[in-house]
Order: structure tokens, then C-alpha cells, then sequence
């Protein structure tokens, strides 16, 4: 919906969302033309990421991984960011290099011993 007006917030109503056009916009556009838009929620350069099966508990208060060190699997708490299908940001707890044992790996434990193998 396109609509004229001095405001230049959104409008929200039942059926979506939709903003104010300029005037000097509405003499490209025609009936039954259709657009595309890419939304940015957020940008984050120079950021740690896990893969998602990584991280275990990661829609609690305290998500947290296995983390290979010494030959042990530890238990390690992290912070972390935003959230994705397949990425999770990692925020604090961790460190670029760090090795992590996936959540879906739910035979090792923490204290157990282990040998890290890149994938």
C-alpha cells in the first residue's frame, strides 16, 4: 500500500506493514508491479561464530559448550549473540581457535577424555 503523507514512520496494520512513498517515486511505479527488499537486522564485522549444533542450552540464560582443552572435554560457559538457522554468535567464553564438541555428540561428557579431531 502506498500512500501519501508527511510522516516518514511505518504504518502497521492486520495485513502488514508498509511505509510513506515520496511523490516524485509514484511516477515509476504501475499496477500489479511487485518489489523486492532485503532487510538487515544487524551487521557485525570481525565476530566468532559456532555452528549451532555446537552450542548446547543456547535458548537458556546459560548456554554453554564442550570445549576440548588438556585432552578433556570442559564444560565452558559463553555468551552469546545473534542467533541463526545454522550460526550462533559467540560473544564472550570463547576464543578464535578454541575446539568445541558438538551438542550432538551426547556421549562425551565433561571430564571425560578426548582426542580433538578437525572436521
Amino acid at each position: 500500500m502506498i500512500n501519501s503523507g508527511s510522516s516518514k514512520a511505518p504504518c502497521v496494520s492486520i495485513r502488514g506493514l508498509w511505509y510513506y512513498l515520496r511523490e516524485d517515486l509514484w511516477y515509476y511505479l504501475r499496477e500489479d508491479m511487485t518489489v523486492s527488499v532485503d532487510i538487515e537486522v544487524a551487521r557485525h564485522i570481525d565476530l566468532l561464530v559456532l555452528p549451532a549444533n555446537a552450542v548446547r542450552e543456547s535458548l537458556s540464560t546459560a548456554p554453554w559448550v564442550l570445549k576440548v582443552g588438556n585432552g578433556k572435554a570442559l564444560r565452558k560457559p559463553i555468551k552469546i549473540g545473534a542467533r541463526g538457522v545454522a550460526l550462533i554468535e559467540i560473544l564472550d567464553g570463547l576464543v578464535e581457535g578454541d575446539q568445541v564438541i558438538p551438542a550432538t555428540n551426547l556421549g562425551t561428557k565433561s571430564g571425560q577424555s578426548v582426542r580433538a579431531r578437525i572436521l
